[in-house]
């Protein structure tokens, strides 16, 4: 007899490993954002960390904030935006949609 393989399937185990890895970036970025405040990139994963996980409201609060920290970078502000937009139609229930 062979013993039973305690290892659980790939298909099981990936959205586990995906959480994993969000709650890590959304760690990592908030710490880089300690460092340096006004860091558009470190906004924006920690931004969409947060919505992928699920804080959809937090997220939006936390890129609004971030636009306002970072209102010297034009080009920063304008990928927080298209991520605020983004998030903001996400969170829209479908229209006219069975």
């Amino acid at each position: 007899m062979t013993p039973m393989s305690t290892e659980t399937p790939l298909i099981t185990r990936t959205p586990i490993i995906s959480l994993f890895r969000r709650v890590i970036e959304m760690m990592s970025a908030e710490d880089y954002l300690m460092l340096m405040p006004c860091a558009q990139q470190g906004h924006y994963r920690f931004c969409d960390a947060l919505f992928m996980l699920g804080e959809h409201q937090r997220a939006v609060m936390a890129n609004e904030r971030a636009q306002e920290l970072c209102y010297k970078d034009a080009d920063g502000v304008r990928d927080l935006l298209q991520q605020n937009i983004r998030f903001k139609m996400e969170m829209e229930p479908s229209r006219g949609r069975m």
